[in-house]
Order: C-alpha cells, then structure tokens, then sequence
C-alpha cells in the first residue's frame, strides 16, 4: 500500500467568523463573505493523487442555543466557521472523493448545562445528529465530561472521535484513559514531535488498542507557550470583535515579540521562518527524517484554520504541493506528497501543501516536477542550495531535535545552527517597550 495514502488530516478554511456565546453578529463586526465554493473548487480540481493522500478535511461550527434567557454558543475555538454552503461542499467532497468530513468542536470552556440540563444535553445530541444523518462520521470534541457519559458513543455508533491537541495528551497513561473515555483517534500533543522516545511508546500501544494516532506535523506555536490557554480562550471573542486573529492583535503583547518578521533577531525573515525553537514543527530535513516519524503515527495533522488557506484562489485553480523562495525566483509544484518525496532531495518540511495553481497559466509548464526538465532544475537546486540543513551545525541540529524534548534553555542547538547569540526562552525576546505598534487595552 502506498504509505502517503489518506496521511494528512488537513485544515478548511472556515471563513464565516463567529462569536463564543451569543447570537450570529451581536457585536456588529463588518462580515464580508468571500467565494464559498473555492474550497471545494481547489480541491476538486486537484490531481487524484494530491486527494488520495487526504484522510480528513477537518471544519468548525456551532451549537446555538437559549439557557438562561440568554443565547449561547458552543463548538470551535478558533472564532471562525464553516457556512453552510461551505459544508455542503464537504459532504460533496466526501460522498464523490472519500475523503471524509470532520466536525471539530473544541472550545476549551464547557459550560455545566451540557450535563446538569437534559434539554441542552439533548439539543446537542440532536444537533450533531444532524450532522450524523448526512453522512458525518468524525467528529473531534474537548468535553470529556459529555465523552464519559457514554450518550455520544450511544446515539452515534458509528462515529470515530477526536480528542483536541488542546488536552495535551503526552504520554501512554493520558492516551490509555482517553482511550476509555470512548475516544478511537488519539491527537497527540505537539511535545511529541520532539521526544521520539515517548512518541515510540505511545504509537506502540495505540497500535496494541486498535486506535489511530495522529501527529501535529506543522505548528508554530512556542514549545509548552505559558499564552497558549489564554490564546484559546480569547480567540473566538477576537475574530469577531476585530475581524481578525488572536495573531493580529492580543500576540503584539506575547508571541509577535519573537515571531514578528520586521522586529526579531534584527529584522531577519530568514530567521523568522526557519528557526525551529520558534515552533514545534516536525522538521524532515531528509526523507529519512520523515520516515522515522511516519511509520510511528497514522496520519500528521497540518494547522493553518486561522490563516487564509487557498485564499486567491480562482475556480480554475487546483490544489497542491509547492515550494518558493520568499524573492519567487525559485518555484517548483508537485502534485502530491509522494512526488516531493520522490525527488529524493530532502527539504520536506519546506514545501507547502496548502498551496494552489491556476490550471489556465504557464505554470505546469516552467514549475511543474513531472516535466523532466523542472525536475532535473529542482534536483540541481536543491543539491545546489546554501541552507542550514547542511552545515556541521545544521545537520548535528537536525539530528538532536526529535529527540531534545524543548529544553531550549540548556541545548541551544538552534542558535548554534543560524549563528545567533544564545538565549534561554523566547518570551525574553523584545521584553519592554512597545516595539510593534502595541495599542494599550483598556
């Protein structure tokens, strides 16, 4: 069997913003709706083996109900939603392509009337319950207390259940007592892409259990990041009160310090994007790399629901794998996973597989790896490249990083490798006045 099929569980751009509690727009956010079909555009005119590699296209929404005399919300964290235009088209995509759906409820906050009210606890089953009828059979959910009354499991036999990246799940015991909670796919912590041992314990009992692991691939998150629980919290309330992320605003004051491109290390972008400690991100300098996290998980799950995935797209665009350089001077596309790994070049992590192609341009033509002639210019490039994978330093980096457990402070690798000062954490980075436009809250 072909070890890319159905591997990445991958984000839908949601793009209806939304509010935690209250009704659709009460605080009156300026809602402009772009194309909602681009998304199921993309990826229907992408090549079959760019869909074949897809396990899962995951998407939030809502359960909106009245408690308290009040309207209330329960469902995503991120403040942003599928339309239902936009899930429609999901369920196109999986009754045409196999590639199924899945629903991610994963607010952090759990308010009591899910299990001390019956007529709340029943809306929501009634509402995922129509979900269930159009063919949905994944679904991620935080509330344990909801998982443990068994009535989910009860009402929706078929149903294969997520636990949240947010519940931390780091080591065998968390994984075993989710597992008798009644969940069958187990999201593993970010932590993991960097402590192979553990990951190695962890895959083996998920294995022995019958359950599927899957594995944060892309996150550019700090490691163990102390703003993460508050970053979650006021999510849903940002994007709709500013139309924007918790990235454009609140981070001005945590992780823009140190992810900003125009104010770290000196204004470098290079660093910005490249610096593993900045995030926990599985780095696959070498196809060997990938290999060694592949065959331990199920599939890798890419984030990106906050960023504008596809955006620009026209209805003639297709999706798939590409990677450029920031000045566009290099290019290439490949239409699958498999293809980037075929070339046998390494670079892995640096190729995006969220990215498109409009099918009415030159573009297969000059950037396309199947054309002979692009791929011997992408081998020839990337054997050619001056990266940091390929220094004494890089390479002794690479190598620790699956395994150095973000202990930062006492490693320093990182800062060996792109030749910065050392540092222990990054949130002593651009500590002090306010260097990136910071509005004072109120």
């Amino acid at each position: 069997m072909n070890k890319f099929a159905k591997k990445f569980s991958i984000p839908h751009n949601d793009i209806a913003k939304i509010v935690m509690d209250g009704p659709d727009n009460f605080l009156g956010y300026d809602e402009k709706l772009e194309d909602e079909n681009f998304f199921y555009n993309v990826i229907t005119n992408a090549d079959q083996s760019y869909r074949d590699e897809i396990a899962d296209i995951y998407f939030g929404s809502s359960f909106i109900y009245e408690y308290g005399g009040t309207t209330r919300r329960y469902g995503d964290v991120m403040g942003k939603e599928a339309t239902e235009k936009q899930i429609d088209n999901l369920f196109k995509i999986q009754e045409k392509y196999d590639i199924p759906a899945s629903l991610t409820i994963n607010q952090e906050s759990h308010p009591v009337e899910f299990i001390m009210d019956e007529d709340v606890r029943n809306g929501f089953i009634k509402w995922i319950g129509e979900f269930y009828e159009r063919g949905l059979r994944m679904c991620t959910i935080s509330n344990m207390d909801l998982m443990s009354t068994g009535l989910l499991q009860e009402n929706f036999p078929e149903m294969q259940w997520k636990n949240t990246v947010n519940h931390i799940v780091s080591n065998v015991q968390q994984m075993v007592d989710l597992i008798n909670l009644g969940y069958n796919i187990i999201q593993f912590d970010r932590s993991l892409n960097r402590n192979m041992t553990e990951l190695r314990r962890m895959s083996k009992e998920a294995k022995n259990r019958g359950v599927k692991s899957i594995l944060l691939a892309s996150e550019g998150c700090m490691p163990y990041c102390p703003f993460k629980t508050e970053h979650d919290t006021v999510q849903p309330w940002v994007g709709s009160t500013e139309g924007k992320s918790y990235f454009g605003t609140l981070s001005t004051i945590s992780c823009n310090k140190w992810r900003a491109k125009d104010d770290i290390f000196g204004g470098s972008t290079f660093l910005f994007e490249s610096l593993p400690r900045i995030g926990t991100q599985c780095e696959w300098d070498t196809n060997e790399r990938f290999d060694m996290y592949n065959d331990l998980v199920d599939n890798f799950k890419f984030s990106g629901r906050l960023m504008d995935l596809y955006g620009g797209s026209k209805p003639e665009s297709y999706a798939c794998w590409s990677y450029k350089t920031s000045d566009r001077k290099n290019i290439f596309i490949a239409r699958s996973f498999k293809e980037v790994y075929d070339l046998g070049t390494g670079f892995l992590s640096q190729w995006n597989g969220r990215g498109y192609v409009t099918t009415d341009s030159d573009d297969l033509k000059r950037y396309d790896i199947r054309n002979s002639n692009i791929r011997k210019k992408a081998v020839k490039y990337f054997d050619q490249i001056d990266h940091i994978y390929k220094t004494e330093a890089g390479i002794k980096m690479c190598k620790a990083l699956p395994n150095c457990k973000n202990q930062c402070w006492d490693c320093h690798l990182c800062e060996d490798a792109y030749g910065l000062e050392h540092f222990d954490s990054l949130v002593q980075i651009n500590r002090g006045p306010n260097p990136i436009e910071y509005k004072e809250i109120l």
